[in-house]
């Protein structure tokens, strides 16, 4: 599967680089150090249950560079959304799937807008990870799991598709009738604990 990621920080780093690991045609999109360091040295992961490291890996910061892909993970932070989605053009074809694994509750209406509803899936990233340095991940703790359906609630094989992929990179995923759900359950523990924190 061809596949860009959007965001190569914690949660796209972690899961981009268990997807190249397992064989898939994965183009990191990512900016600064982090991005000299993935051209110069690759990325390394230390996981929680795991460590790898991938001495070359495709990375850029032009998507036009990449052209359309099957999925694009988009694993950026919320604030930079609105300048990010109009970048992603080049990324979308006829059959591209988007996955946004940032936390939010109307992400998926707000990429939908721009770049088509009909491409935009629901996702939840259950995960801790962070940019430990440049060209390094850093996963704490036992999650690490994607939930993520189509808004409608049908199972389609591009969903089959891409749990298939999931699930050969050893990536926990759920493949949910109910994404909408998920995704509220997720905002509201967010919430709450950011208002701790």
């Amino acid at each position: 599967m061809k596949i860009a990621v959007m965001g190569a920080g914690g949660v796209g780093g972690y899961f981009g680089a268990k997807l190249a690991r397992a064989g898939e045609d994965v183009t990191f999109i990512a900016r600064g150090a982090h991005l000299a360091a993935l051209r110069s040295g690759g990325l390394r992961v230390e996981g929680h249950e795991d460590r790898f490291a991938l001495p070359r890996v495709q990375a850029t910061d032009d998507p036009a560079q990449v052209g359309p892909v099957e999925l694009v993970l988009l694993a950026i932070k919320a604030y930079d959304l609105d300048a990010t989605i109009p970048r992603m053009r080049p990324l979308v074809g006829p059959g591209t799937a988007i996955l946004p694994l940032l936390n939010g509750a109307d992400i998926a209406e707000r990429v939908g807008a721009v770049l088509g509803a009909e491409h935009v899936l629901g996702g939840v990233a259950l995960i801790s990870a962070r940019i430990a340095e440049p060209g390094l991940i850093r996963q704490m703790g036992p999650l690490n799991k994607i939930v993520f359906g189509e808004l409608s609630g049908e199972v389609t094989p591009r969903c089959e598709a891409i749990r298939a992929a999931l699930e050969h990179a050893h990536i926990s995923t759920e493949l949910s009738r109910q994404i909408r759900t998920e995704i509220w359950k997720k905002f509201f523990f967010i919430t709450a604990a950011g208002g701790v924190c």
